[in-house]
C-alpha cells in the first residue's frame, strides 16, 4: 500500500533540515583565537555547531562529540553565541611548514632532510626540517 504523503527527494529534506549545518564557516582571523598548552580556543559565533567547527579545524566532523565533551556541550545545536570553545590541539591535522629566504649575508648552505647540500639564494622555498648552515658571519 502506497503512503498517501507525496514522496520527497531525501537530499532535498536533507538539506532543508540541516542547511545552518551544511553552511560553512565563514574564515576565522587567527588574531582571533586563542591558545593554551593544550587547547585552541574558538569563540562561538550565530549559526555555529559543534560539527562545523570540528570541521573546520580538525578536517573532519567525527570529531565533533570529543570536543562536546571538551567543553560540557551535549546538545550539538543549541551553543550560544560568544561561548569559548576549547579544541584539543591533539585533534588538529599536521600541517608542513615551509619558510622562504627573504634575506642573507655570506654563502649559507641548505641541507633538506632528503638530497644533496644546495647553495641557498634568495627566494629559496625550504620545507620543514631542513638545515641552513651560514658559517661565520653569515646569515639566512
Amino acid at each position: 500500500m502506497r503512503s498517501a504523503i507525496p514522496s520527497v527527494s531525501l537530499a532535498f529534506l536533507i538539506s532543508a533540515l540541516y542547511q545552518p549545518a551544511l553552511a560553512a564557516l565563514a574564515p576565522v582571523n587567527p588574531a582571533e583565537l586563542k591558545t593554551t598548552a593544550s587547547d585552541l580556543i574558538y569563540t562561538t559565533r550565530q549559526g555555529d555547531t559543534l560539527m562545523d567547527i570540528s570541521q573546520q579545524f580538525t578536517g573532519t566532523t567525527r570529531n565533533w562529540s570529543v570536543i562536546g565533551q571538551r567543553n560540557q556541550i551535549s546538545n550539538d545545536r543549541t551553543i550560544p553565541i560568544g561561548t569559548n570553545i576549547h579544541i584539543p590541539l591533539t585533534l588538529l591535522p599536521d600541517e608542513e611548514s615551509e619558510a622562504k629566504i627573504v634575506a642573507m649575508a655570506g654563502s649559507p648552505v641548505i641541507r633538506p632532510l632528503k638530497g644533496a647540500d644546495t647553495v641557498a639564494t634568495v627566494g629559496a622555498i625550504l620545507k620543514e626540517g631542513t638545515e641552513i648552515r651560514t658559517g661565520k658571519g653569515g646569515i639566512a
